[in-house]
């Protein structure tokens, strides 16, 4: 279900509450805290907040063409819902989505999003990465890009685009190069997820 609270205009208003785990009298963590019997019960509980703004701007657009918005949910943590089994979430999930621009990261546990952080490294850097390295245009180096397969003792390369230079040469990459260049780009992702995952782990 989705949540939507009275907000002032200055205010984020909480759109989703979801619970990550019950405890009862300090005992096992647990979502299904029915029938235990005790005097406290703790909870660690998720809320997922939009700004006023947003909310009363999606409800006039929608408002416009005859849509009813009844309550709104973080696209993040629909994808993990969706993605996950029930019996999964009690271990906890982590969440890569590689965009264009940014990276999300996020951890599910039960059925909350108990971290979310956006990376500023996405798709878009290692293109750029390729197409600077190679001095090739941006649209080429896309097409490149797409056409490589990096992994563990998997360096390789599946209908290359054909380029050619000024002198209407064409121009053959090596896979181990583009693969490797490539690479370079993704250890840097890499980089900016194990110092999120410490920060998460904290």
């Amino acid at each position: 279900a989705a949540y939507v609270y009275k907000c002032t205009e200055s205010d984020d208003c909480v759109i989703h509450r979801s619970p990550a785990w019950y405890s009862v009298d300090r005992g096992p963590k647990t979502m299904q805290p029915e029938g235990l019997r005790g005097e406290n019960l703790s909870a660690r509980i998720s809320f997922i907040t939009a700004s006023a703004d947003f909310i009363d701007d999606m409800r006039a657009i929608m408002g416009n063409v005859g849509i009813t918005i009844n309550g709104f949910l973080s696209p993040s943590l629909g994808e993990q819902l969706l993605c996950t089994a029930v019996k999964d979430r009690d271990d906890g999930c982590i969440f890569i989505d590689c965009g264009m621009y940014n990276t999300e990261f996020s951890v599910l546990k039960g059925d909350a999003m108990v971290y979310h952080a956006v990376l500023p490294f996405g798709g878009n850097n290692i293109t750029a990465d390729l197409a600077d390295r190679l001095e090739i245009r941006y649209d080429e180096a896309e097409l490149l890009k797409r056409s490589a397969t990096v992994g563990e003792g998997i360096n390789e390369m599946i209908r290359p685009p054909e380029s050619r230079d000024k002198e209407g040469r064409r121009i053959r990459y090596k896979p181990e190069i583009i693969c490797n260049m490539i690479t370079v780009s993704l250890e840097e992702l890499c980089e900016y997820l194990k110092r999120t995952l410490f920060d998460a782990k904290g």
